[in-house]
């Protein structure tokens, strides 16, 4: 998965980092990411429980202010400390327009996953169609991209660990 979210999701994920990292070498995966809602909160301990199962940590985050909602994947140094300041707007500034940022100042530095008309509009580097098979319009986003020529991902975002946790999930 791209999109997984521990209890650092607040309101969103259950599960702790080594719990992810435990459920991920289990089911044979090299890599292990981190797209927790505007926030870095689980990071170290991410890195710290990938790095012990022998996964390579992948830190992204997925931002999200008002209708704009973007998934970012860091490819570099410089894209985590890119998304580390859009975290920190999102958070403390107020006024800070997250769909102006990525349109006027793109994170090349990082993938961008989104579903935003105007995001993918812009055709920045490293971008694609999020197309999430759980939410409705996804074949709309899927077509306008491809009109655009640009590439689609399929994103199946993780919350908990099985069907037993909704209840948590939803507290």
């Amino acid at each position: 998965p791209l999109e997984l979210h521990s209890m650092y999701s607040l309101g969103e994920g259950t599960l702790r980092p080594a719990e992810l990292a435990a459920l991920s070498r289990a089911a044979g995966l090299r890599h292990l990411p981190l797209t927790d809602t505007n926030s870095f909160a689980g990071l170290v301990n991410h890195v710290q429980a990938a790095n012990a199962a022998g996964l390579k940590p992948l830190v992204g985050a997925r931002l999200v202010q008002g209708k704009t909602t973007a998934l970012l994947i860091a490819r570099s140094m410089r894209g985590y400390a890119r998304l580390s300041r859009l975290i920190t707007r999102i958070n403390m500034e107020e006024g800070f327009e997250l769909a102006r940022e990525l349109l006027e100042n793109p994170v090349e530095a990082c993938f961008t996953l989104t579903a935003d008309r105007a995001l993918l509009a812009a055709r920045h580097p490293a971008t694609f169609a999020a197309l999430d098979a759980l939410r409705p319009g996804y074949g709309d986003t899927y077509r306008y991209a491809r009109s655009l020529g640009l590439p689609s991902a399929v994103l199946s975002p993780v919350y908990f660990r099985d069907a037993g946790d909704f209840e948590a999930h939803r507290v």
